[in-house]
């Protein structure tokens, strides 16, 4: 069933700033490999399935969603389209940027949600987004 909500706004939140003592290289092929991104994932995820280039999952109680590499761009970005089961499209896009020794690590989420959804959706899709980088600094530092 397709929900068609009329009155959209777009909503974009980007994780917590995130510097990681380690090479864009390391984690690019950790952010990039979606067989392995479960790992970075909250708990409340459940019936994993991944491929080379998606990774599908409920979160518990939330939606069915299923993640999807659109785009790639060696050692610096990786771009997911993300499809669930509300039909509202989110984009995420990890960006990597070298400096030094460290690497700077943004995860920017973009979704077009309907407005009466807006502030119910915020806090869960930030939450989202600074556990994945969280998880990854944690991850690649020890």
């Amino acid at each position: 069933m397709r929900l068609n909500y009329k009155y959209k706004v777009e909503m974009h939140i980007n994780s917590k700033a995130t510097d990681i003592h380690a090479d864009s290289e390391r984690i690019y092929h950790l952010i990039s490999d979606c067989q392995g991104l479960k790992q970075f994932l909250p708990e409340q995820i459940q019936n994993w399935e991944a491929g080379e280039n998606y990774c599908q999952f409920n979160v518990a109680g939330i939606a069915t969603l299923k993640m999807e590499i659109t785009e790639r761009v060696a050692f610096s970005k990786v771009s997911y389209l993300i499809s669930n089961d509300k039909q509202i499209p989110i984009h995420c896009l990890f960006t990597i940027e070298t400096k030094g020794t460290t690497s700077d690590l943004d995860l920017a989420i973009d979704a077009e949600v309907p407005l009466f959804l807006q502030a119910m959706l915020k806090n869960p899709l930030q939450k989202f987004a600074d556990v994945i980088v969280d998880k990854l600094k944690q991850n690649v530092e020890h």
